[in-house]
């Protein structure tokens, strides 16, 4: 490429360093290509930038409640959005360097070597015109005037110091010396010095995406925490003022409540649990738990008082279909007598014998076994007539079979609270243990609130949160 304006290396060199991102040492020497693809490259990590610090700001602010999940894939787009923004300018600035860098190694020498004019052109020396020239050699001159006599005399007749004055005047005036060339560089030292700058680029930018990276690894977003901590709230203070699991557990063995009624503990009892296991999971992974230590504590106390009051969430609806069923038999059971039928009879130790327990149904099968010696002695004695010479002894064995099968139910029944223990009689300690490290949580919030979120209030500066 010939280029007509003088052109300098250092000039082009300098816009590199610090302007190189637009490609302004290109346009200076009219590399139209190179310069559209920086300026192409800075723009696109810019709006790519631009797009994720958008994306940030929605997740950010976003009612949690209604988008949760989105709010959580949006957070993650945007971090990978601007990593890559990140990447796109680090790569066009390295690439602006290392241009910039050859620019300087190979100076107005090299510039001058692809056609561009230079303030000091590098030329071979000049040969000096008036130096005398030892190679040539005058031909006599045979087609020559013959020189008259007189001339001649007369030239011999010139005095000596004339003589001497022409030829001293004849004498070319010395001309100063051209500029010495500037020697190229070293293409091997040029190769190490090109090396050294592109390594020491890349671990300046090495080093300044390693503080972007742990500045946002070690960002806490306590916002996060505090929506989640806040929905669960609401289930704790539900679980903390509802009873109905309590009665589940003190009414097991009551006979005097009713089925219909006991059921409904049951069914609310589950309600009041209900997804709390996966709250307290969610509310476990977000960063203000993870990075806070303070608060970690605190929701570790409040998760030991939770789970050894309340199971996971299959185990505790298994305990609770256990204690159904056996208040179901116990309901079924009080309602028997001796002059039920066999069928309701079976049909109360059925509700344990398939219960799908083995305790409960190998106490079922016994319990049918040893009332149904009881029923068949009642039932022989009340046949029998007054008359009957065996009638006093077919009472005895009545007896007998009923002391048996009421021994047998002393000595084998379940405990159904050993069996699948449970204990709701006192919420208060995993109440209070939520309670304060929701405080805390609250407190840390507010010395690190996110303006944008609008999850708290604010008036005159001091932020509120509830």
């Amino acid at each position: 490429m010939q280029n007509t304006k003088i052109k300098s290396a250092t000039v082009a060199g300098i816009l590199g360093l610090f302007l190189g991102q637009f490609g302004a040492h290109n346009w200076y020497l009219g590399k139209k290509k190179q310069g559209i693809a920086h300026v192409c490259l800075f723009a696109a990590s810019m709006i790519i930038m631009v797009i994720a610090m958008f994306m940030a700001m929605s997740a950010t602010s976003s009612p949690y409640s209604y988008y949760r999940a989105a709010t959580s894939g949006t957070a993650n787009i945007s971090v990978a959005l601007f990593f890559l923004a990140l990447f796109i300018m680090m790569g066009n600035a390295i690439w602006a360097l290392v241009e910039a860098i050859i620019l300087f190694a190979q100076g107005d020498a090299g510039l001058a070597a692809k056609g561009y004019a230079v303030a000091t052109p590098y030329t071979a020396a000049p040969v000096n015109p008036a130096a005398p020239s030892t190679n040539t050699t005058s031909a006599p001159n045979t087609n020559a005037t013959p020189v008259t006599t007189a001339s001649t005399a007369a030239s011999a007749q010139t005095p000596a110091s004339t003589t001497q004055s022409t030829v001293a005047a004849a004498q070319p005036v010395p001309t100063p010396a051209a500029p010495k060339p500037k020697q190229p560089m070293n293409p091997a030292t040029k190769k190490k010095i090109i090396i050294g700058c592109v390594i020491g680029a890349v671990a300046i930018i090495a080093i300044v995406v390693a503080c972007v990276v742990i500045a946002i690894v070690s960002h806490v977003d306590y916002g996060e925490t505090y929506r989640q901590a806040k929905d669960l709230k609401e289930d704790v203070g539900e679980l903390y003022t509802n009873y109905d699991c309590a009665r589940v557990v003190s009414s097991v063995d009551s006979d005097w409540t009713s089925e219909s009624t006991y059921n409904k503990y049951i069914d609310s009892c589950k309600d009041a649990t209900d997804g709390i296991d996966e709250k307290i999971a969610e509310l476990e992974k977000t960063a203000g738990i993870r990075k806070d230590s303070a608060l970690s504590t605190a929701f570790d106390k409040f998760k030991k008082e939770y789970t050894a009051m309340v199971p996971n969430a299959d185990e505790l609806n298994s305990k609770l279909d256990l204690y159904k069923t056996w208040h179901s038999y116990v309901v079924a059971v009080d309602d028997l007598s001796a002059s039920d039928t066999d069928a309701k009879i079976q049909s109360a130790a059925n509700i344990l014998i398939n219960s799908g327990n083995d305790s409960f149904k190998t106490y079922g099968e016994g319990w049918l076994e040893q009332t149904m010696n009881y029923v068949r002695a009642y039932r022989a004695y009340q046949n029998s007539s007054y008359s009957d010479p065996n009638r006093s002894q077919l009472r005895d064995d009545m007896y007998t079979k009923q002391s048996a099968q009421r021994t047998w139910v002393s000595e084998n029944k379940p405990d159904i609270k050993e069996l699948a223990p449970l204990d709701f009689s006192d919420t208060t300690a995993m109440y209070n243990a939520y309670r304060d490290f929701y405080e805390l949580l609250t407190a840390t919030y507010e010395e690190h609130y996110n303006s944008g979120s609008g999850d708290c209030s604010e008036l005159r500066g001091v932020v509120y949160c509830s």
